[in-house]
């Protein structure tokens, strides 16, 4: 995926979740472990977007984050 449609998707996904709670730190390393056991397909592609929001969420983004986010939005759509 190229990075303008990478920038794209994630503006897209940004304004669907828009109305969407805000994660905690401690929620968001709560759903890195749900990473590591055994869901459906669906829930880690939930929890995939999930960690990408928490990570483009921030009030200090930095591109260690914005890389994070887009790792976890290109397993998501695998």
């Amino acid at each position: 995926m190229t990075f303008p449609l990478q920038l794209t998707a994630l503006f897209i996904f940004l304004a669907i979740t828009g109305t969407a709670q805000d994660l905690t730190r401690k929620e968001a390393d709560s759903l890195l472990s749900v990473l590591n056991k055994p869901i459906t397909h669906r829930d880690r592609i939930h929890t995939l977007l999930q960690l990408a929001s928490f990570n483009v969420r921030q009030r200090k983004v930095s591109d260690t984050m914005l890389q994070a986010a887009t790792l976890y939005l290109q397993d998501a759509e695998r």
